[in-house]
């Protein structure tokens, strides 16, 4: 309420105003609302928070909804001065006869102006096709950046946003390393990690520990609903790691006691899930290196990396290498031994991303919102609305919308 109340007073004239005060950004996303409101710590949320907050401190009036049920009413409200509508799976708009601009829906919101919010550079990730918008890849939005040849459903490069993570890292001092335990920090917010889709063999932890005179921590719950992939849990549950002086669950933490968790370890180290997590910048913000694994890869050309599939595959692409990040083929222990104790005895310091610097996402975000996304739709021609027509056909479905800009 309070954005809404600064709107009405600057387009009445009763208070100067930023000259961006009267352009709004409506986030209709659910992921960013419970981030802002609940806490939320995964990736999206961070991401959607990142935007929230440098938008509005950009000067921009900046709504949220939980999804795109209110996008439509808000609309209507406000939608001569809403600049961008941004959300998840904005097909569920797009799709809607009442809530996308047609001839039969003249004060719908225009298809120029939504953007499909993905934080993975994929457009399949969760739900159908038919949850993306038809514009391609300019409209679809993503929190990493996977390079030019990563392959897409639909025509057009992915337009990659990042974030920034600046402000919570430096907000943050980087213990020195005399100071710092002998450990390593394991990305898992989930027990079922170390066992579906991993990168090392469960064993590989103790070992290691035992070998090294180290001590591996994490911070990780075991839902039982929880289906990494979709795969159930084995009838027994998922075989629990935990074991005294070697391997620790810190359990659930917030980000803030996280970060300081993770600024108390010499290393970071990625298990084979979840991908292109944020985590590792924020390690490297701290001075904590970070351990990429190698996921898949041709065991009969190994370091060919174009057949890699990293954790992390930015990281992979844009670097930084040793010894910031360190990339281990999985299942190779030696590889993974040689790496942690490399890590536990080359101190590194602050790194921190040149994309990932507030300056930069903010000058990322100023472009979107002044690009002129209209006459850019107009230039597309019509194989967006033939492609959509298709998308609906392969479903048995008809789709008669008349899109108007």
């Amino acid at each position: 309420m309070h954005q809404l109340s600064e709107l009405y007073a600057c387009v009445s004239g009763r208070k100067k105003c930023h000259p961006n005060k009267k352009k709004i950004i409506l986030l209709a996303s659910g992921d960013t609302k419970f981030g802002l409101w609940l806490g939320w710590r995964r990736g999206e949320s961070i991401w959607g928070e990142a935007m929230f907050k440098e938008f509005y401190e950009l000067g921009y009036t900046v709504l949220v909804t939980e999804g795109w049920a209110e996008a439509p009413f808000i609309y209507h409200l406000y939608g001569s001065l809403i600049q961008l509508v941004i959300g998840e799976r904005p097909g569920k708009c797009i799709y809607n006869p009442k809530c996308i601009k047609s001839s039969e829906n003249p004060d719908g919101i225009p298809i120029w102006k939504i953007f499909d919010m993905n934080y993975f550079p994929k457009l399949d990730w969760y739900g159908t096709p038919t949850d993306a918008t038809p514009l391609g890849g300019p409209w679809i939005i993503t929190a990493v950046d996977n390079g030019p040849d990563y392959p897409y459903q639909y025509i057009g490069q992915l337009k990659s946003f990042r974030y920034s993570i600046e402000e919570s890292c430096k907000s943050l001092s980087v213990l020195p390393t005399s100071q710092r335990e002998d450990r390593v920090y394991m990305l898992m917010k989930q027990l079922a990690y170390v066992h579906f889709a991993t990168s090392w063999e469960p064993d590989f932890y103790a070992r290691a520990a035992t070998e090294l005179g180290i001590k591996f921590v994490a911070g990780y719950g075991n839902d039982k609903d929880f289906k990494p992939g979709g795969q159930d849990p084995p009838a027994e549950g998922w075989k629990e790691i935990e074991e005294p002086g070697k391997v620790q669950n810190l359990h659930r933490l917030s980000r803030e006691n996280f970060l300081k968790e993770l600024g108390k370890s010499k290393l970071l180290l990625g298990v084979g899930m979840p991908n292109w997590s944020p985590s590792p910048y924020d390690a490297l913000c701290l001075g904590v290196p970070f351990l990429n694994p190698v996921r898949y890869f041709d065991q009969h050309d190994p370091w060919n990396q174009t057949k890699w599939e990293t954790q992390h595959p930015e990281i992979t692409r844009l670097g930084p290498g040793p010894p910031y990040v360190y990339t281990v083929h999985a299942r190779n222990y030696t590889g993974f031994v040689d790496a942690i104790k490399e890590a536990m005895n080359t101190p590194i310091d602050r790194y921190l991303a040149p994309h990932m610097k507030l300056d930069a996402f903010k000058k990322r975000l100023v472009a979107w919102v002044e690009t002129d996304w209209k006459s850019k739709a107009m230039k597309l021609g019509s194989d967006w609305r033939e492609h959509a027509v298709e998308l609906h056909r392969e479903k048995g479905e008809r789709l008669t919308i008349d899109f108007q800009f």
